[in-house]
C-alpha cells in the first residue's frame, strides 16, 4: 500500500492540504495581495491534517516542509524572518528522531528551494518561483 494513503482518507486529507497550500502559494504571489496571504494556508488545513502535524506523521511533516520552504521567501518580513529555514531544519530532526530515515529524501527540494532563496533573495513584487508540489 501506498505510504501516503495507508489509513482510510489519508489520501483525502493529504490531498487537500496540498490543494490548500497551491492556492495559498498563488494567492500570496499576487502582485495585488499583502504578505499576510501566507497565513491562508495555515488557516484553511483540516483539523484532521493539523492532528497529522501534531502526532509528527511523515507525510503531514513532508507537505508541512513544503511551505516551509515556500514563505522562507518572505523572509525580509520581520514576523517571518527565517520561521521557514528554522521549522524545515525541526522537521529533519523530527523525522530523524523518529527512525524515519527513508523520509529524509522528500525533504531534498524543500532545502534546495531554501538554499536557493538565502543565495539570491527574491524581491517580492508579484512574481515568485515555481513550486514543484
Amino acid at each position: 500500500m501506498n505510504e501516503w494513503n495507508s489509513q482510510p482518507g489519508n489520501a483525502e486529507t493529504y490531498a487537500q492540504a496540498v490543494l490548500a497550500l497551491r492556492e495559498t502559494m498563488a494567492l500570496a504571489t499576487h502582485p495585488n495581495v499583502d504578505v499576510s496571504a501566507v497565513l491562508y494556508w495555515p488557516a484553511r488545513i483540516s483539523d484532521t491534517f493539523l492532528q497529522y502535524i501534531m502526532e509528527r506523521k511523515p507525510q503531514a511533516l513532508v507537505i508541512l516542509a513544503y511551505y516551509c520552504a515556500f514563505i522562507q521567501q518572505f523572509q525580509d518580513f520581520w514576523w517571518i524572518r527565517n520561521r521557514g529555514e528554522h521549522d524545515l531544519r525541526i522537521i529533519r530532526e523530527v523525522l530523524v528522531d523518529a527512525g524515519e530515515m527513508a523520509w529524509n529524501a522528500w525533504l531534498d527540494e524543500p532545502f534546495r528551494i531554501i538554499q536557493e532563496q538565502n543565495q539570491h533573495p527574491m524581491q517580492i513584487s508579484g512574481m515568485v518561483a515555481p513550486f514543484p508540489i
